[in-house]
């Protein structure tokens, strides 16, 4: 009997949740927490930074939000 695909379900992020987000790139990694501007649509996320910034996110399969380039 062969069973389709396993979805895995993403997290999900509402609007107000305070969220880890993870950045990297050549000779750095970083991680600093965000509040999510609105519910998650899909596999993005809209965050806003302790400063203020807004900045959008993408939910990796695993759960973790990586900021988006």
């Amino acid at each position: 009997a062969g069973l389709g695909p396993r979805l895995v379900e993403k997290p999900v992020i509402r609007r107000g949740d305070r969220v880890m987000v993870e950045s990297n790139g050549p000779g750095f990694a970083i991680s600093m927490e965000m509040e999510a501007m609105r519910d998650a649509d899909g596999s993005r996320i809209a965050l806003k930074s302790p400063g203020g910034r807004q900045l959008v996110g993408r939910i990796e399969a695993d759960g973790r939000v990586v900021l988006a380039r």
